[in-house]
């Protein structure tokens, strides 16, 4: 922290300790006479509300009531402006001693502060300046706040203070606050698109006794009640293709999962994920109404805007650019993976960061090269298909067509494809493997990855075995990040801007 910010902290710190006390000292008075914080508000009009029918209600000359927090004061003598706030918009108020009366004037001026909350009732007005204004004739205190807020200029100004004071960040900037709007928003189109297409959505474990769907390392806690340990998920996956079996043909989930791995701008070990599952569809079928789940959702969302990210502009143009994960390599890792030895591969992926002891698979190294290397070039719609099997244990082989055949490289390839955008993979699906012999060839394989040391590989699940053995159609699932869709719509420099609470590292001191 620089000297200055430093002398601003501590001495905004010291007068917030100062003013809590003065607060306290008040609200000890307050008791004595009054409720300092009743149990009901009646409220008549939103803010918000009150703008779209300010010049009607003006001219009525009817009193209307209004709650919300007092966010600024100004004025002395006989007239006192406040700034008020409700979810829907800001308000002026004039509280006047000529109207209000003497005794019920100055009984607000000495109570009513910044931060505090209130019921008002009064008329509108315009200002001569044109402001809209509600002036006052009675007012009553709803909760007194013991610290006022900050300031914009005074206010939360560190990254990492923001984050860990999103109440404060959410009253001081308005653009943080309408961010969340626009999550909210993006969240209940998505949920819309998929019902809207036939889709069910359903519920399935958080906490399961083997971490499946995904290969991630998971959090691990324990059930004192059955004395079971027990897994935070790391995807919803094995659970909704038990419910393929059980008859549902289009299912979606759209909630939180949990991963013990990085923490990046794009990364963070809680995050909240849309999976789908269609039987009788195939993952080309698929990419289709990615596309246009995609184009819709943008087309609403944006409002028709064009899709601007970190300066520069997206342009989602159907249909969306495919592109080989072996030629994404070849193009910008220059990595020919056709007839890369697993030295070389090695090599390229220490340059790149990997730990090589808890990722020690061809496959494994192989995406974290692409991930480090090649995301950053892919800025436009791009599906990346074509992927190496052993990358994707729940996924069918792609057999290749005798066109394709001359340009299948680096062995068997999943049927499979990644959505990426503005540098960020988005979407992840592929044909979901229904052969149960097969899948437990996969686990089995994944097991002997896992004894050789790496993290992330998947364990060996008998339960979903067993239930695979009734019978699953065939079908087609995805995964979509939807904490990256809402960073791609919202500019957002980073999923801590639009994680409520996001993931941090606790400051000294605080408990772990």
């Amino acid at each position: 922290m620089r000297a200055s910010a430093a002398r601003r902290f501590i001495f905004t710190h010291k007068y917030a300790i100062l003013e809590r006390m003065e607060r306290k000292e008040e609200l000890r008075l307050l008791r004595s006479k009054h409720a300092a914080y009743p149990g009901k508000a009646v409220r008549r009009v939103e803010i918000g509300g009150l703008h779209k029918r300010f010049l009607s209600l003006a001219k009525s000359k009817k009193s209307i009531s209004i709650v919300g927090r007092i966010m600024a004061t100004r004025g002395h003598g006989g007239a006192v402006f406040m700034d008020v706030v409700d979810a829907s918009g800001k308000l002026q108020l004039l509280l006047r001693r000529d109207v209000m009366g003497e005794t019920a004037f100055n009984k607000a001026v000495e109570t009513l502060e910044t931060g505090d909350f209130i019921w008002t009732k009064g008329v509108p007005f315009k200002t001569q300046r044109g402001e809209e204004t509600l002036e006052v004739k009675e007012s009553r205190l709803l909760a007194k706040a013991l610290v006022p807020p900050p300031t914009h200029f005074y206010g939360l100004k560190d990254i990492e203070e923001r984050y860990r004071n999103r109440a404060l960040d959410l009253l001081v900037n308005d653009d943080v606050r309408q961010r969340f709007v626009a999550r909210a928003n993006i969240v209940e189109l998505l949920r819309r698109e998929f019902m809207n297409k036939g889709f069910m959505e359903v519920a399935t474990p958080m906490l399961q006794s083997i971490p499946g769907g995904a290969s991630a390392r998971p959090f691990k806690t324990h059930l004192n009640a059955l004395n079971l340990d027990l897994f935070l998920r790391v995807a919803p996956e094995l659970y909704l293709k038990r419910l393929l079996v059980g008859g549902f043909e289009k299912i979606f989930e759209l909630g939180t999962a949990f991963r013990n791995e990085g923490m990046d701008a794009t990364h963070n070990p809680e995050f909240t994920i849309l999976e789908a599952y269609w039987a009788y569809q195939d993952a080309e079928g698929l990419m289709k109404f990615v596309e246009s789940i995609f184009e819709n959702i943008v087309k609403k969302a944006k409002g028709g805007k064009p899709i601007l990210f970190r300066g520069k502009e997206i342009v989602s143009k159907r249909p969306f650019t495919k592109l080989l994960f072996a030629a994404a390599l070849k193009k910008y890792a220059r990595l020919d993976i056709a007839n890369a030895s697993y030295a070389e591969i090695t090599k390229q992926a220490e340059q790149v960061g990997v730990d090589i002891q808890e990722q020690p698979t061809r496959e494994e190294q192989l995406d974290a090269i692409f991930k480090k290397r090649c995301l950053e070039h892919l800025w436009n719609p791009t599906f990346i298909i074509e992927h190496p099997l052993e990358l994707s244990p729940l996924a069918k082989a792609k057999v290749p067509s005798q066109s394709e055949g001359s340009r299948r490289v680096g062995g068997e390839v999943a049927d499979r494809f990644q959505l990426v955008v503005g540098g960020m993979e988005i979407v992840n699906a592929f044909s979901e493997l229904n052969d149960p012999i097969e899948q437990r060839r996969r686990f089995e394989e994944q097991e002997k990855a896992r004894k050789a040391g790496s993290q992330e590989a998947q364990r060996l699940d008998e339960e979903y075995l067993e239930t695979m053995e009734y019978g699953m159609p065939p079908a087609a699932g995805l995964g979509i990040g939807v904490d990256r869709l809402v960073m791609l719509l919202t500019d957002a420099p980073s999923l801590r801007e639009i994680i409520l609470f996001p993931t941090m590292k606790p400051k000294t001191g605080e408990r772990g």
